[in-house]
């Protein structure tokens, strides 16, 4: 360690000592105050989950899955009557996250003061995880909550009650199963934080790292004895061998720039901070998504806008988008973090629009309910196809579940789900429903009014066609 002078830890007491209170409270709230505007409304596996169902359905449903008992007791508080509560919950819960970052990052002091109030704002603001706005998704919120919290008391307290609180609050977390990858970076943080105060590491910092880890074989024996999953949820999630190694690559760019950290160090160069915080970046982006990939729960688009409901499985990944977003910024350092500030600027507008998106989906489930209503349909619908993106979140369509639960409230007869695709070819003699629009984004937003309009087709012509 003689060539590295590791950075003095923060000693002080005083929380939230320079958080971005009004920059990081405009930006969230311009990002995600859609979560706040029409609460009530249901979204993807909402209908599958919460419409028409009692308050421990989600529960039990998920102790069928091999989740804890008490991956969903919150819900259960609350749903199905009080889903606004739910929603109220994910906007604050998400915004304490922030802050917990901002006191973890501070307890490094590797960072100054304006470097930290960026990164909390890209924390806060990295446009992932929009299919928060799900009340399924609830479970996702309260993990990510209890995970950060943990973290924040391991780091910040010394005394055993502390220790023993942020383990108990860890091993909750792991309820959102990919945290069990994760826990690896407040285990590496809190053998840091050791180095740096005493330059070497005692007996009492490795037992607590070792503690941290031991939750993740202590969780997964547990689930094992306890709550296992039924035989048809038994191989879900399972990994493969191509996954593995398709995940493997995600650690690549963070090993590169380990190996560069490391020649830095020994020519003493000017870019070690850099080059570290870039390395860190990529290490915590390759940890939050690489149990997603092993499972092969999300594609190699992760990427694009239109990623639908898969952005659920980005969500751990800010921590890394902003290390990297500032670690590339620091490389103009007389431009003033002009980088971060734009990338700010475009995740926000994201989020807007993403926002804008679900506001208007909300009000076509209102309108096809009500169509539905006043124009019966009396053949059997064999088929749906929806063919307005314009009014999808992130590029998402209704599922099969979604319109059984219009159809429900419409006073049809169906079912809330079906176990396969309602296609034509299942059931010839039936019509296919498709759901248009000729209203563009922007007239939609202006007037409220999306000029929703099913086109009747039957499955005959349609085959015909198709043949």
């Amino acid at each position: 360690m003689r060539n590295l002078t590791l950075p003095k830890i923060s000693t002080g007491r005083h929380f939230f000592e320079g958080f971005p209170w009004i920059s990081a409270t405009f930006c969230y709230l311009m990002s995600w105050c859609f979560l706040l505007v029409r609460p009530n409304t249901l979204y993807w596996d909402d209908w599958q989950g919460v419409f028409e169902r009692p308050s421990n359905y989600i529960n039990a449903s998920r102790r069928e899955m091999g989740l804890p008992p008490w991956a969903s007791w919150i819900e259960s508080f609350f749903l199905p009557n009080q889903i606004y509560v739910i929603r109220l919950l994910t906007f604050v819960l998400f915004f304490c996250c922030g802050i917990f970052f901002f006191e973890i990052i501070k307890s490094t002091a590797f960072f100054n003061t304006k470097q930290s109030r960026l990164l909390v704002i890209i924390f806060l603001v990295a446009p992932v995880n929009h299919a928060r706005i799900g009340v399924v998704m609830f479970l996702y919120t309260t993990s990510y909550f209890l995970f950060f919290g943990a973290w924040l008391i391991a780091i910040r307290s010394r005394n055993r009650l502390a220790i023993s609180s942020s383990l108990v609050l860890f091993f909750l977390s792991l309820a959102t199963h990919s945290l069990l990858f994760m826990i690896f970076l407040p285990v590496l943080h809190l053998l840091f934080l050791k180095l740096a105060e005493q330059n070497q590491l005692n007996i009492r910092a490795t037992l607590q790292s070792l503690c941290v880890s031991l939750l993740v074989p202590t969780y997964l024996i547990l689930r094992k004895a306890f709550w296992p999953p039924i035989d048809r949820w038994v191989g879900y999630n399972s990994p493969a061998l191509i996954s593995a190694l398709r995940g493997a690559v995600l650690f690549v760019p963070s090993i590169a720039l380990g190996l560069l950290l490391i020649l830095a160090i020994k020519k003493n160069h000017a870019t070690k901070p850099i080059i570290a915080t870039l390395t860190i970046g990529f290490l915590s982006f390759a940890v939050a998504l690489f149990p997603y990939v092993l499972s092969d729960n999300i594609g190699r688009n992760f990427y694009k806008y239109e990623i639908g409901w898969q952005s659920r499985h980005l969500m751990l990944t800010p921590l890394g988008i902003s290390l990297i977003i500032t670690g590339l910024s620091q490389f103009l350092p007389k431009c003033n973090y002009l980088l971060a500030k734009l990338f700010i600027a475009f995740f926000i507008s994201v989020n807007l629009y993403a926002g804008s998106q679900y506001y208007l989906q909300s009000i076509q489930q209102e309108e096809i309910v009500g169509l539905l209503e006043s124009n019966r349909i009396s053949e059997s619908i064999s088929e749906f196809v929806d063919e307005t993106p314009q009014f999808k979140g992130r590029g998402a369509v209704y599922s099969e579940y979604e319109f059984f639960g219009m159809l429900n409230l419409s006073g049809y007869e169906y079912p809330r789900r079906v176990e396969y695709k309602y296609v034509c070819k299942s059931e010839p003699e039936g019509v296919r429903l498709t759901l248009k629009s000729d209203v563009t984004f922007l007239e939609g937003l202006r007037t409220r009014q999306l000029g929703t309009y099913f086109e009747i087709t039957p499955c005959s012509k349609v085959l015909a066609t198709e043949n």
